[in-house]
C-alpha cells in the first residue's frame, strides 16, 4: 500500500490511482482517505479494512442522525434514483407502448 499526503496526491492521482494499488491519503499526518480500487480490494489487509468499515459506519450514523433520516431512506432514494439498465428501459418502453385495449403481458 501505497501513502501519499495531499499535496502528492494531487500532483501524482493519475500515476497513483493508475498502478493499481491501495493508496492511504493523510493530511498533516493523519489518514484523511483510502482508495482502494475495486478489481482487488483483497489486497487491503483484514485489520485495516475492519477499521474503515468501522470509521464508515460511525460517520454515517451521524449524517443521518444530524439529517433525520434512516436507512430505510437511503434504500429508497438509491433504488428511486438508480439509472435502470437497457433491460430494463426496454421493457418499460415497451409496455408504455402497448395497446390500451389489451392488458400489458409485462404490467
Amino acid at each position: 500500500m501505497k501513502v501519499a499526503g495531499i499535496r502528492e496526491l494531487r500532483a501524482k492521482s493519475a500515476t497513483l490511482f493508475g498502478s493499481g494499488e491501495p493508496v492511504l491519503v493523510t493530511r498533516h499526518g493523519k489518514v484523511s482517505g483510502v482508495y482502494v480500487p475495486l478489481d482487488e480490494p483483497d489486497r487491503l489487509p483484514d485489520d485495516l479494512r475492519r477499521e474503515l468499515a468501522a470509521v464508515l459506519g460511525r460517520h454515517l450514523a451521524k449524517v443521518l442522525e444530524r439529517k433525520g433520516g434512516t436507512e430505510r431512506d437511503i434504500a429508497e432514494d438509491f433504488h428511486a434514483y438508480r439509472k435502470p439498465s437497457s433491460t430494463q428501459t426496454r421493457w418499460r418502453s415497451i409496455s408504455r407502448t402497448w395497446p390500451a385495449s389489451m392488458s400489458c403481458p409485462l404490467s
